[in-house]
């Protein structure tokens, strides 16, 4: 295992922006289950193309899930509702968005802004730039044949499955910020880190045969969330649906 500690300069000082889709983009309120997804789906749709232009032109983005309060037990740890939200950073004091990114967000509002200066006191903004920094590395990553899973950038090789099988060349990287500046601490190391193959499909179909209850346990890149994987869809199916 290697591990270092870089500064980060230039992030002293963050502009931040809230996102979420405008009313009149969404079809008009009504009160049917089914009209309701149908808005949660466009407004979902909304977040992500703008988020994904806004890292095409290498600007610092993410989104989270939008929080309700007060807080409710019943509705977990964090207690989200289904709709999702943009972020977006911008290095120095920005009293607006900037022009060039101002084309990538015309469909959505700004529901709320400000400046985080490190080391920052919310969590929430915290941990939303954090999330921007990971993903402005994967793009990086991504032309050297890494891929992401959760916080671990994991070396893809197209190799034999059993290549696969063996520890693979990660990266994980921990963001901290102090009044002086950001810094990110770098740590590379093995890990049996890898994307799923159809031998795992095939293990999975012959295990679940003999034990309806197994179940594979997940990494859903890129944010990390972890689940099981209960099955899986054959290439032409999916050919033949998405194409």
């Amino acid at each position: 295992m290697w591990t270092n500690v870089f500064r980060i300069g230039g992030l002293h000082n963050v502009s931040w922006f809230q996102f979420l889709p405008c009313e009149a983009e969404l079809s008009p309120a009504s009160d049917t289950t089914s009209s309701r997804a149908e808005q949660n789906d466009v407004a979902t749709y909304l977040v992500l193309s703008s988020h994904l232009r806004l890292q095409k032109e290498g600007f610092l983005t993410t989104w989270t899930n939008s929080f309700v309060g007060p807080w409710d037990p019943s509705q977990g740890l964090y207690n989200p509702d289904e709709k999702i939200k943009l972020w977006l950073f911008l290095p120095g004091r920005h009293s607006s968005i900037t022009d060039k990114a101002q084309a990538a967000v015309s469909k959505l509002r700004v529901v709320a802004s400000g400046i985080w200066v490190a080391p920052g006191d919310s969590e929430e903004i915290s941990v939303a730039f954090s999330q921007s920094l990971r993903n402005c590395i994967e793009r990086a990553l991504t032309g050297l044949s890494y891929m992401r899973f959760g916080d671990v950038f994991s070396k893809f090789s197209p190799q034999s499955e059993d290549y696969l099988r063996r520890g693979q060349p990660t990266v994980e990287f921990i963001f901290a910020a102090t009044e002086e500046a950001v810094f990110v601490h770098v740590i590379v190391s093995a890990k049996n880190v890898r994307a799923l193959s159809s031998g795992d499909a095939e293990r999975l179909l012959r295990s679940s045969v003999k034990n309806s209850s197994y179940r594979l346990p997940v990494i859903v890149s890129p944010h990390g969330m972890r689940g099981s994987l209960t099955g899986f869809c054959p290439n032409d199916l999916v050919k033949q649906v998405y194409f």
